[in-house]
């Protein structure tokens, strides 16, 4: 997973970040790290399995540099 500072457009420094999921709640993640993370990063996480995406998101971003450009509609 990475953590970028700086504003939502993509704009400023991404670094690596190590963690653990110690929880999942619907579409929320609880992790645990020992890592600085402040207020205001974005911290983007890769997905394990495809299906759960189109299976709980029927409309999903397309992004491009931190910003949607788009929309993937799916039929799962």
């Amino acid at each position: 997973m990475h953590a970028a500072t700086g504003s939502s457009s993509g704009a400023g420094n991404a670094r690596d970040l190590s963690g653990t999921t110690t929880r999942l709640n619907d579409q929320h993640l609880f992790l645990h790290t020992d890592d600085a993370v402040q207020v205001g990063e974005v911290i983007e996480f890769g997905i394990s399995h495809p299906c759960t995406s189109f299976d709980k998101w029927p409309t999903l971003p397309l992004l491009r540099e931190h910003r949607v450009v788009g929309l993937v509609h799916t039929e799962f």
